[in-house]
């Protein structure tokens, strides 16, 4: 396996520029998310000065209200807040692109030096077409999570972000038990030093989502994810140090941040 040489330097200011793009284009998704909560009309007819007035020709209350009310920081300047509603729309059209953006910024392969740890200065960001290359199974994962989030949503429960989520992962967990394939898992718990998948939910152990083994060199590792919180680096090493401790002879260790695609 072969990944294009990059200079570090280079490549860690152009992930950090991507992760600031990104952390703004949330922001200003959240932001529309709650206008739209609200019924914002960002072409509401407005005074000459500017304050909105309803269909009948009364006076809304000030903007400032208004977004304090929406729990975000009080905008004076009604434009301001048209603009954000704007780009959430086009960022809203732009969905299947952008998570695929997401997609590649958290893939990263994680090798394994002579001495049997993670080499640190190996580490590579792999885009879209790499993971997929590299992980056959990738787009398979991608359609099961989408399966399994219609499944769960045509139940019609009222479900609370946690328990949606782990409603979700059951799911999945579900399709990929009945495909009895031992080089494809779900939902394994594994402790640190340990060669075997351990007791699911064990104390001390790390449940990993689904694995994929490759081939004798390589294991992808495929972490599901339905709110907002992402897949930190931190989280990653921590997933990948552990899970090589039930492959002690795999090389190269693959793991990437799976959501939903629509």
């Amino acid at each position: 396996m072969s990944f294009p040489n990059s200079d570090p330097v280079v490549e860690h200011r152009q992930l950090r520029q991507r992760i600031i793009g990104l952390q703004a284009e949330r922001q200003l998704m959240i932001i529309g998310e709650r206008l739209q909560r609200h019924n914002f009309n960002p072409h509401q007819s407005r005074e000459p000065n500017g304050r909105w007035v309803d269909e009948g020709g009364r006076r809304k209350p000030p903007v400032g209200t208004q977004v304090a009310q929406l729990g975000l920081i009080p905008v004076a300047i009604p434009a301001a807040i048209t603009a954000a509603a704007g780009f959430y729309t086009a960022l809203t059209a732009l969905k299947p692109a952008l998570s695929q953006v997401i997609l590649s910024l958290k893939s990263a392969l994680y090798p394994i030096g002579t001495a049997g740890q993670i080499a640190v200065t190996g580490v590579q960001q792999l885009n879209q077409e790499e993971a997929q290359k590299n992980c056959p199974r990738l787009v398979e994962v991608q359609s099961r999570l989408d399966q399994a989030i219609d499944v769960i949503k045509s139940q019609g429960e009222n479900l609370s972000p946690q328990q949606y989520g782990t409603a979700v992962h059951t799911e999945l967990k579900r399709q990929i038990d009945a495909l009895r394939d031992p080089f494809f898992t779900a939902e394994e718990s594994y402790l640190k030093g340990n060669e075997n998948p351990d007791k699911y939910g064990r104390l001390g152990t790390v449940r990993v989502d689904v694995v994929e083994r490759v081939n004798p060199s390589t294991v992808c590792i495929y972490d599901i994810k339905t709110g907002v919180t992402g897949l930190t680096t931190a989280r990653m090493t921590e997933i990948v140090t552990t899970v090589k401790s039930a492959h002690p002879l795999v090389q190269n260790f693959i793991i990437t941040e799976v959501r939903p695609s629509k």
